[in-house]
């Protein structure tokens, strides 16, 4: 019969039977065992994901911004609580996403204008507001001058979200 010498096993420090690399039984399977743990990966977020939550910020914004204005639309509401009214895209946000998150692109209005979506009255109050020059401005960056094709990119949502976040909280906070 063989006989095995005790030796200090490299992990606990106790004198033990050795086997592999010099650990004892129980060093050596607990070793096993963590090798064995997959490595959890950082999942991604979805291009889908961030667009949601850019525009949430984006919106809760412009909510603040206007807050105590009149609807954007042009029916003499005032808006009193961030609750009770949209932040509204004149140049439609499903149609032009390059102006989604342009700030004079969007204005406070109520929920119910912003439902049967009065383009017309927008531009109207959009003209009182600032000038047919400026609207014109806006409509030839966004309308005449358009990408077909437009791409969203993670580290440009991720900065929407990072500037509003901020801007939020500060405003939360005062």
């Amino acid at each position: 019969m063989l006989q095995r010498k005790l030796k200090i096993c490299k992990t606990c420090q106790q004198d033990k039977f050795l086997f592999s690399r010099g650990e004892c039984k129980e060093c050596s399977d607990r070793s096993r065992a963590v090798a064995k743990k997959p490595l959890t990966k950082k999942k991604i977020v979805t291009l889908a994901k961030l667009k949601k939550e850019a525009r949430y910020w984006f919106q809760r914004w412009i909510r603040f911004r206007d807050l105590n204005n009149l609807c954007c639309y042009g029916s003499n509401t005032k808006l009193i609580d961030i609750k009770t009214y949209d932040a509204c895209h004149y140049l439609k946000f499903e149609l032009y996403p390059e102006a989604g998150f342009d700030e004079d692109n969007v204005h406070g209005g109520t929920k119910g204008e912003n439902i049967r979506d009065n383009t017309i009255a927008y531009r109207r109050e959009l003209i009182k507001r600032k000038s047919e020059e400026w609207i014109n401005i806006l409509e030839k960056r966004y309308c005449e001058d358009r990408e077909t094709q437009y791409k969203w990119d993670r580290l440009f949502l991720q900065s929407i979200i990072d500037k509003y976040k901020a801007l939020c909280k500060e405003i939360e906070s005062n």
